[in-house]
């Protein structure tokens, strides 16, 4: 017997391993290149990934754990003004240029023989700072910068300050304020003399010694001119200045500009009171009045941002 006849069913059989181990060569295939293509996705996101961030941090590196002897190659940038007034605040700003989002240690010279001040700033390069110069004349404010937690100062910035007198013309050096002295609203008969309006305390501020030149009476409602007199300025029940209300020659406003003399001076720190009293004419219209301080001049030249200030409003009655 050479050999068995090749049965239908062997051949099946024969066909169906060849198929499964087709299917499992292909399975097996697919499944290297999903592990392939997932590993290279994996690689090529990491590479980008730490690209990005060694890119930000190169540009923006954490200087606060910068090793000591670590240099801010340049000085430190400065903005504020140049020239100032004596006795206010002044704000400036120093910048380390190239440092974002770092801490920033300064050390700051005003130049007028103050402390130096030592300050760091908070997740910024930048620190403001306010400073108050005392007195008139020059200065240097010197500033240097460091890296927080490190001891490698920059090279100093300097930034020439000047503080000059003419400048004092812009400090408010007065406050005014209506006194307690002032009447109510009443009833004021035309052909009356030295009635009291208003009483206005000034007062100087510990700064400087401020005399007072000349006032400015300004009546807000009516017409002042057709209505009173002499218009009499009183300090401690003495006459100090007096004055007539004329037409205004810009605005239409009339005033009376009361001279007082040689001055008043009001001592640094102190206070006084002055009386504002007016002769109401016999002829006067009538209406409501009310009178006050819309200026004035003083040594040092002082703005007083409180006026005008005005009284309470009397009704004048017509004889």
């Amino acid at each position: 017997m050479v050999g068995s006849p090749s049965r239908p069913i062997d051949e099946n059989v024969s066909a169906l391993q060849h198929s499964l181990k087709n299917r499992f060569a292909y399975v097996s295939k697919a499944r290297a290149n999903i592990w392939l293509t997932t590993g290279v996705t994996l690689f090529l996101f990491g590479l980008v990934f730490s690209t990005v961030v060694v890119g930000r941090n190169a540009s923006t590196p954490d200087y606060a754990s910068a090793p000591r002897g670590t240099f801010l190659t340049t000085g430190p940038g400065m903005e504020g003004p140049t020239q100032v007034a004596p006795a206010i605040d002044n704000g400036f700003v120093f910048d380390a240029a190239g440092a974002v989002g770092s801490n920033i240690r300064y050390m700051v010279d005003w130049g007028d023989g103050g402390a130096v001040v030592d300050a760091t700033s908070a997740n910024t390069s930048k620190l403001t700072l306010t400073h108050t110069y005392a007195r008139v004349g020059s200065f240097t404010i010197t500033v240097k910068a460091a890296f927080a937690g490190t001891d490698g100062f920059s090279v100093p910035s300097t930034r020439a300050i000047t503080v000059t007198a003419s400048q004092r013309a812009a400090l408010n050096l007065l406050a005014a304020a209506i006194d307690a002295s002032t009447p109510a609203s009443h009833k004021v008969k035309a052909a009356q003399v030295d009635v009291l309006f208003t009483s206005i305390q000034f007062s100087a501020s510990s700064q400087s010694d401020v005399t007072l030149k000349s006032l400015s009476v300004a009546a807000p409602l009516g017409d002042p001119v057709t209505t009173f007199g002499k218009v009499t300025i009183y300090s401690g029940g003495v006459a100090v200045g007096t004055g007539v209300f004329a037409p205004g020659e810009t605005d239409g406003a009339a005033q009376a500009v009361v001279s007082l003399g040689a001055g008043l001076t009001i001592p640094g720190g102190n206070a006084t009171t002055l009386q504002i009293k007016a002769d109401v004419l016999p002829g006067a219209p009538g209406g409501n009045f009310a009178l006050g301080v819309a200026g004035l001049t003083s040594e040092p030249n002082s703005s007083v941002l409180d006026l005008p200030l005005y009284g309470k409003a009397m009704l004048i009655v017509a004889q």
